[in-house]
C-alpha cells in the first residue's frame, strides 16, 4: 500500500515513507549510537510488534522513560505506529513523581532505561524485559 505523505503522517507511518525515499540517509547523530532512517524504521516497526504481542491496543497509554538517546526516538515512532498514546516521563524526577505520572497517564505499559526502570515501574507488577528493546533495558509491565 502506497500512502501520500499527509496519509503516511496520519497513519504513523511517516518514518516508513521516508525510509523508503532516503534509507541510507542518518536520522540521528548521537554519542549513544547512530541510526540511518532504514534502521530507524526497522526498529520501530520490531518494538511496534513487541508491543502489541504484550497485548496493547490502540488508544492503551505507554509510559516512556529514557535519557538523550536514539532508543527515545524509536520507541515514538513505535507508539505512533501501533496507535498507542504517550507520555514521556523526564528522567530526573524521583520515583514518587514518576508514579505519580504514570497513574494519572494511565499506563498500560512503561518502557524505560535501564538505568531508571526500578523507579519509573515501582508499582507495576514485574514482567519479563523485552528482548526487542536491547540496550533500552526494562519495558512493558502491563497492568
Amino acid at each position: 500500500m502506497t500512502f501520500s505523505p499527509e496519509e503516511a503522517a496520519a497513519h504513523g507511518m511517516a518514518l516508513a515513507a521516508i525510509s523508503a525515499l532516503y534509507p541510507e540517509r542518518l536520522a540521528i547523530a548521537a554519542p549513544a549510537g547512530d541510526r540511518t532512517f532504514a534502521a530507524l524504521n526497522a526498529r520501530a516497526n520490531q518494538l511496534a510488534r513487541a508491543l502489541r504481542a504484550r497485548g496493547l491496543e490502540p488508544g492503551d497509554g505507554v509510559a516512556l522513560v529514557c535519557s538523550n538517546r536514539p532508543e527515545f526516538a524509536e520507541v515514538v515512532y513505535a507508539v505512533l505506529r501501533s496507535g498507542l498514546r504517550l507520555t514521556p516521563i523526564n528522567w530526573n524526577l524521583t520515583a514518587n513523581e514518576m508514579a505519580l505520572i504514570v497513574a494519572d497517564c494511565e499506563a498500560r505499559a512503561i518502557v524505560a532505561d535501564a538505568r531508571f526502570a526500578d523507579a519509573a515501574a515501582r508499582d507495576f507488577p514485574p514482567r519479563p524485559p523485552l528482548p526487542e528493546l536491547g540496550k533500552i533495558g526494562r519495558a512493558c509491565m502491563s497492568r
